[in-house]
């Protein structure tokens, strides 16, 4: 099922309640989507409704939780019902996952000159990161981010370096970074701080 009446439930009742329309914005369905394991949405509209929440979301969270959340008794504007898509937001599939035991995680490599190279986790690499690349990759928003060793120790191209996104990009490439210059790292060697210990990962 990827369409219906959008409910989101108190943290501090248990209760489900029904999401207001008033307000109701493209990032706020981005961010419902992505919690509920889509990657894009395919349109929100209202139906007639009467005690609800009102969200408001910047489209840079990673679930509905980290928005603002009203409870309003005059909800004019109907209940919020949702459409989201399994399809991925980039249709190019400039990016795939390395190593993971399971579906949807691994070391984060993107496609740069027609060769598969790694992503150097630094400082920077963190969950709206992750979120960008698990939608790129036709998925919701992450569950967790690595950057470290929890896939093993990396080979071959480190390609980027101070990946910075804010969350609500529909791929890599529109997020800050810097590029290295083709960085073959097979043992300890590191370059600018970062080694194959230190891989992006989701």
């Amino acid at each position: 099922m990827t369409s219906g009446m959008l409910e989101v439930q108190s943290a501090t009742d248990s209760y489900w309640y029904s999401v207001c329309f008033d307000g109701w914005s493209d990032a706020n369905s981005f961010v419902a989507c992505g919690e509920l394991g889509f990657p894009s949405v395919n349109s929100h509209y209202s139906v007639p409704g009467f005690t609800a929440v009102v969200i408001t979301c910047h489209g840079t969270e990673s679930s509905l939780d980290g928005c603002t959340h009203v409870v309003t008794s005059s909800c004019q504007s109907g209940r919020v019902a949702l459409s989201c898509s399994l399809r991925g937001i980039e249709v190019t599939r400039q990016i795939r996952l390395r190593a993971g035991a399971h579906t949807g995680d691994g070391r984060v490599q993107v496609a740069l000159d027609s060769e598969w190279g790694s992503i150097c986790a630094g400082n920077t690499w963190d969950l709206r990161g992750a979120n960008v690349a698990c939608r790129q990759l036709g998925y919701g928003t992450a569950r967790h981010y690595f950057s470290g060793e929890q896939f093993g120790q990396g080979h071959g191209t480190i390609w980027l370096t101070n990946v910075e996104c804010y969350g609500n990009e529909t791929h890599i490439g529109q997020c800050g970074f810097e590029r290295i210059s083709r960085v073959h790292d097979y043992s300890n060697y590191s370059t600018d701080g970062c080694s194959q210990r230190q891989l992006a990962a989701i």
